[in-house]
């Protein structure tokens, strides 16, 4: 169990380090939280708590990995998203509220 603890540790912090790509402030931020969320966890010694937290791991992993863009602020004030290769994506699906005008 505990070389499944260090290797999600270690999976976070690359995901992060990934998603995060040139944002001094966002990458620092994300560490700090999963070194304080370990921490916090440590002494968890219950196997069916230690699945749980693993799970819940995984889930934020998968989540950072595949759910979250990062914006880019551009010299002339627009923002362009980093999309990378296993950012999920998509078709858009109408809103209710645009279904109705196009009834009309």
């Amino acid at each position: 169990m505990r070389s499944q603890v260090l290797s999600l540790y270690k999976l976070l912090h690359r995901t992060s380090q990934k998603t995060f790509l040139g944002d001094a402030k966002a990458l620092e931020a994300a560490q700090l939280r999963i070194r304080d969320e370990f921490n916090s966890n440590k002494d968890v010694s219950d196997p069916k708590a230690l699945k749980k937290l693993l799970k819940t791991g995984q889930d934020v992993q998968l989540l950072l990995k595949t759910s979250v863009a990062q914006g880019i602020h551009k010299e002339d004030g627009r923002y362009s998203l980093r999309i990378h290769e296993h950012l999920l994506r998509e078709d858009n699906a109408p809103f209710p509220c645009d279904k109705d005008k196009s009834n009309r």
